[in-house]
């Protein structure tokens, strides 16, 4: 019995010394191996909003907990000419809508806080902050701030130019809201990202 036995644990040994190279070879060199990572990114594109067009730049810190799911926390400046601009700082889940592959299509959404501000002397500004400055009779300071919570939701590429650089061409859509009111900011951007986990599903 005890040599029966241990003639059948040596041959299940060697089965699966002799199997583990074997399927590292049939397994595609393409396959995501990883279980997640770190990225660190910077955005450059436009945003609109009351059919006013400006510059936006943003940083971003991602953690990837799968390869297909990942958290990002993202700061962003929207410049809104004549004496206004703003900041965004939000929490967003992302997941793609493919399997890990170089390139893959995806979308997002999460929440954060948006701070919108206007200089009264040279902004011309929306409605959404105009009644409230009106309502709060505030309307002889020259500079007015506001801080609201916003949702955010896109969608994008998400393309690997090696295993740790990949280009991100997004649209995502930041929606302010307050008193059942909403102003919403939509942006087009380019998003450069280096993951610090290396990516084998790259060539």
């Amino acid at each position: 019995m005890t040599r029966a036995f241990a003639r059948a644990f040596c041959f299940a040994l060697a089965a699966v010394l002799v199997a583990a190279p074997l399927r590292a070879q049939t397994t595609t060199p393409n396959f995501h191996i990883w279980t997640h990572g770190t990225t660190l990114a910077v955005t450059g594109g436009a945003a609109v909003a009351s059919s006013d067009v400006g510059a936006m730049a943003a940083l971003t810190m991602g953690w990837e907990i799968t390869p297909r799911m990942g958290i990002e926390g993202t700061g962003a400046w929207l410049d809104r000419h004549d004496g206004a601009e703003a900041f965004s700082g939000a929490i967003a889940f992302q997941t793609s809508l493919m399997r890990p592959r170089p390139a893959a299509p995806f979308v997002e959404g999460g929440f954060g806080l948006y701070r919108a501000s206007f200089d009264r002397t040279r902004s011309s500004i929306p409605s959404f902050y105009a009644d409230r400055i009106a309502a709060a009779g505030v309307a002889g300071t020259l500079m007015n701030t506001f801080t609201d919570p916003a949702f955010f939701v896109g969608a994008g590429y998400n393309a690997f130019i090696s295993r740790h650089i990949a280009i991100r061409p997004q649209v995502e859509a930041t929606i302010v809201t307050r008193n059942s009111q909403t102003y919403i900011v939509t942006s087009v951007a380019i998003r450069a990202a280096y993951h610090f986990e290396d990516h084998p599903i790259t060539p």
